[in-house]
């Protein structure tokens, strides 16, 4: 009956959202005057910016990070200068921005030092430890980024079963300390080691829930910066890249859910990310889609479809999300799209529809995908005069939202009997805030 449950909210969610008039804003793209126009870097854009030198080949993980060697010393003001390290697999190679200058690569075929065969995963922190699963030579790579070039430190693992070997390890993911956890794909478990390298441990499940060749792994540290709530946990994808898997950090279960369970049909599962909210964005490689669940691993929504344009993908991959200002990053097969965190709804319904003077007023219930601020006017439908403005207070928690209007105008007297139009208005908390809005319509009458 549970799982019923859940598909059908699925499904109605997602028809929704990614209704006949296409227009998902849970993710919206940049203002033109902060990208030029390129919040979407396909093949000859690419070859714009960086010649016959990087060219899409199996594209896999990102990361983004702020590197603290980059920082303007001079001025305390925020200078907004990432640096996105995204892996091309197919090369064997990581491709990076050295600031606003240049672009840089790493790798190439090989497994010595400075080689790389078959890379997968990649993450990054403020200090400039970069780790990258090489999966082919069954290590984990550290690497050290200047913010001008990315250069070797040390590699760990051979391919075995012991401790600090790998097989095959897909995924890396670092937490507020610098521990590292790798996903070892081909050992069914995650490890971890200390920022120094030492491997500390390792976990792959319960006696009665087992890890399942996983393949992607990301972490959020109560202690991080940039994050709202203090959640603490591990995200794994694994199980042939349908099921999505939360730990403490630990290692001790907390809960899974599945694809099949969703209702998602051929689902193949990539990265994950997560945001300032804690909520936990899966891309589907499949489906072109990226499925968005809460902090608690509760369904949110599936944002996206295959093609070309706005709110559309071409079999994402690796997706990163620089939490402070909400910067959404994606890599597809042949693309690299960037957006920020929008915020998405519908409406429910208002019940009841019509009342009356006996009982007045009427609860308008939302759907929310994100957290927003939001702003109720109420006007007469034949006249359209403005008879009432509410503002609940911020609403931070994402799910359902009721609205109650009592009935009353602004004067505090009930209104007289016609029909009323109800807009509401939704603005991001963070990210887009102040760039992106969105307008729902209703109505109620009274009789």
């Amino acid at each position: 009956m549970k799982i019923k449950v859940i598909i059908l909210a699925f499904l109605l969610i997602s028809s929704k959202l990614l209704s006949d008039e296409y227009n998902p804003t849970t993710l919206v793209v940049p203002p033109f005057k902060h990208t030029f126009g390129y919040s979407r870097i396909t093949r000859s854009s690419l070859k714009m910016v960086a010649g016959d030198k990087i060219k899409f080949n199996n594209p896999q993980g990102i990361a983004a990070v702020k590197l603290r060697a980059l920082d303007d010393k001079s001025t305390k003001e925020d200078d907004d200068e990432l640096t996105i390290f995204a892996v091309n697999s197919g090369d064997n190679e990581i491709f990076y921005n050295k600031g606003f200058k240049g672009f840089g690569t790493y790798g190439g075929f090989g497994s010595g030092e400075g080689k790389l065969w078959n890379p997968m995963g990649i993450c990054a922190n403020p200090k400039g430890d970069v780790w990258v699963a090489d999966s082919e030579n069954d290590r984990i790579v550290k690497l050290f980024s200047d913010g001008k070039n990315l250069t070797f430190v040390k590699s760990i693992g051979e391919f075995g079963i012991k401790n600090g070997e790998f097989d095959g390890p897909t995924d890396v993911a670092m937490d507020f300390d610098g521990r590292v956890y790798v996903a070892d794909t081909g050992n069914d478990r995650v490890q971890i080691f200390s920022s120094d390298c030492e491997f500390l441990f390792s976990f792959s499940g319960t006696a009665d829930f087992h890890l399942i060749k996983p393949n992607a792994i990301a972490v959020i540290d109560e202690r991080e910066r940039w994050s709202f709530f203090s959640s603490e946990f591990i995200i794994v994808i694994d199980d042939s890249r349908t099921r999505i898997v939360q730990f403490t950090k630990d290692g001790k279960l907390i809960s899974s859910i599945s694809t099949y369970s969703l209702g998602i049909e051929n689902a193949r599962l990539g990265y994950v990310a997560i945001d300032y909210y804690s909520n936990i964005y899966v891309t589907d490689e499949n489906n072109s889609q990226i499925h968005i669940f809460d902090k608690e691993l509760q369904f949110i929504t599936s944002f996206g479809r295959k093609g070309t344009g706005n709110a559309e993908f071409t079999n994402p991959r690796g997706i990163t999300i620089w939490k402070r200002y909400g910067q959404v990053f994606i890599l597809g097969q042949n693309e690299a799209q960037y957006y920020w965190v929008g915020v998405d709804a519908y409406v429910k319904g208002v019940f009841p529809a019509i009342f009356a003077e006996e009982e007045p007023g009427a609860t308008i219930s939302l759907f929310m995908t994100q957290p927003a601020h939001i702003k109720v006017n109420i006007y007469r439908k034949d006249s359209g005069d403005l008879v009432r403005t509410l503002i609940p207070k911020l609403k931070r928690e994402i799910g359902e939202e009721n609205i109650v209007w009592d009935g009353l105008d602004k004067d505090g007297q009930l209104v007289s009997p016609g029909k009323y139009k109800i807009e509401i208005t939704l603005r991001p908390t963070y990210s887009s805030k102040g760039n992106f809005e969105k307008k729902l319509t209703c109505y109620a009458e009274r009789q």
